[in-house]
């Protein structure tokens, strides 16, 4: 055997024995998961909101946010998204400065990791254009510079319009 096939082998090894390792982990806990919490599941875990402290109740407030924050997202990301996406494959000039900029700023927009997009939707959506908005319509009281499931949905749209277009 040629020395490069046996450095293969072994290295093919040692990924399988680390994918089973963290396979064998996960199982792992799930099982305790299930197997302590299946007691203490009941539907009034899914339709009561938390008591004493978020120490009791149930999680229907969680939820619902969740389903809410997904919906608003994706009234954005689809129709911005898929037109977006049709205007540049199919309409705009390929040579364009405008097209490959834009290309370009998707690509690495695609490459930015999720803390810094999170960072930059509470700066920019939850300071700057809710503080633009106080400032035009309620005249600096602060009305829409606060978070709000709005800025949360603007922000995963930004996060996920990349890989959509």
């Amino acid at each position: 055997m040629r020395p490069g096939r046996a450095a293969e082998r072994g290295a093919l090894l040692l990924g399988g024995l680390a994918s089973l390792t963290l396979a064998g982990g996960l199982l792992g806990i799930l099982v305790a998961a299930v197997w302590w919490g299946w007691p203490r599941l009941s539907l009034g875990l899914l339709t009561r909101a938390p008591e004493h402290g978020m120490t009791a109740g149930g999680i229907l407030p969680a939820v619902a946010g969740t389903l809410i924050l997904i919906g608003l997202m994706l009234v954005v990301v689809v129709p911005v998204g898929t037109l977006a996406g049709i205007y540049l494959h199919e309409y705009a000039p390929a040579r364009s400065r405008v097209t490959r900029a834009v290309l370009l700023a998707l690509e690495g927009l695609a490459g930015v990791p999720p803390v810094i997009v999170g960072l930059f939707g509470f700066g920019f959506f939850v300071q700057y254009v809710g503080g633009r908005i106080d400032r035009w319509l309620f005249g600096g009281e602060v009305t829409y510079r606060t978070p709000s499931l709005l800025w949360a949905a603007l922000t995963l749209a930004v996060l996920t319009l990349p890989p959509w277009c």
